[in-house]
């Protein structure tokens, strides 16, 4: 199952508003450590977790604080034997994993690791993403569980929990400040991009055979990013749809983009499966070659986030309203 499989069936679920907090401070290996997470759980441990598993996205933003899991599971390798885009720059010749496809998750191979702490991000809380029913029980019978809402927040907000979690786990503020340092400057750059073209109107959007998906923005944490540097981003504001609104292909005009964004994960077919339906070609961002990519699952930290801020300024920067 891919993520737009999963997320264009959610139904609508109440948010947790509970906020989370690190409840132990950063510094030191020794003494207790607890944190709780977006559920409201409280994680207590006789002393800092050091041999963490996680979810790949999780992973690569723990990896980019300094903090290095010792097993990951979710997608890890593309076709070309490079990283899939959501395990960052995790080193995977050096962390084990516990199962790279949805609902291949292997008990045998996470006890064999020895965790002491699983973290994964939440798209539906508070089920933890990669973790199936089928092994959620065995899971928390096994080792302790820490999950990051990813719902109706936007970018910066996933980062900061992140960062929260990272420095209770030992990251250095250093290193989260230099890193900060130039996603302010991207964001910056993308705000600036925005600003000098005034009305245009930008879309996120899937695909698949039967429908055309758009991206709902209350819900995508980047577009939701995009929309406070002044970009107008069209899409569904609720009414009981989630993440992505389903549309026929003959509706595909509902929303004007003088700017369309297009997923580019593997598993969406990206250009390739979009360029087989006549009403995509038709579409006038199609026709004037306003199209770019839409990174909709990179991990969630700064570093990560600053390339992709700075490639959407370029576009932006081409794109002319229609």
């Amino acid at each position: 199952m891919n993520r737009r499989g999963f997320l264009a069936g959610v139904a609508a679920v109440g948010l947790l508003t509970a906020c989370g907090r690190t409840d132990s401070p950063a510094a030191g290996s020794g003494g207790a450590w607890s944190f709780t997470d977006d559920r409201d759980r409280k994680v207590s441990l006789g002393q800092r977790p050091t041999r963490i598993v996680a979810q790949v996205s999780a992973a690569a933003a723990l990896w980019d604080l300094g903090v290095h899991p010792v097993g990951v599971f979710g997608p890890q390798k593309l076709k070309d034997g490079s990283n899939d885009p959501q395990v960052g720059v995790v080193d995977l010749s050096k962390v084990g994993s516990v199962g790279a496809e949805y609902g291949e998750f292997s008990m045998e191979k996470l006890a064999a690791l020895r965790p002491d702490l699983l973290v994964s991000g939440m798209y539906k809380p508070p089920d933890l993403w990669y973790v199936t029913d089928d092994v959620k029980t065995k899971v928390e019978a096994l080792v302790p569980t820490l999950g990051i809402s990813q719902r109706s927040r936007n970018v910066l907000q996933v980062i900061e929990r992140f960062n929260e979690l990272g420095k209770s786990l030992g990251a250095q503020q250093s290193v989260i400040d230099a890193a900060k340092a130039d996603f302010d400057k991207a964001s910056d750059e993308l705000r600036q991009a925005l600003a000098a073209k005034p009305g245009l109107r930008v879309l996120a959007v899937s695909a698949k055979a039967e429908n055309f998906y758009v991206g709902m923005p209350s819900d995508q944490p980047d577009l939701s990013y995009y929309k406070t540097l002044g970009m107008d981003v069209g899409g569904a504001t609720g009414d009981g749809v989630t993440y992505f609104e389903a549309l026929s292909w003959e509706n595909t005009t509902k929303y004007p983009a003088d700017l369309v964004l297009y997923d580019d994960r593997t598993q969406a077919g990206g250009l390739a499966e979009l360029r087989t339906h006549p009403t995509w070609n038709s579409l006038p961002a199609v026709q004037a070659g306003q199209v770019a990519p839409w990174r909709s699952e990179t991990p969630f930290s700064y570093a990560r986030f600053a390339p992709v801020l700075r490639e959407l300024a370029a576009a932006v920067g081409k794109a002319r309203k229609l």
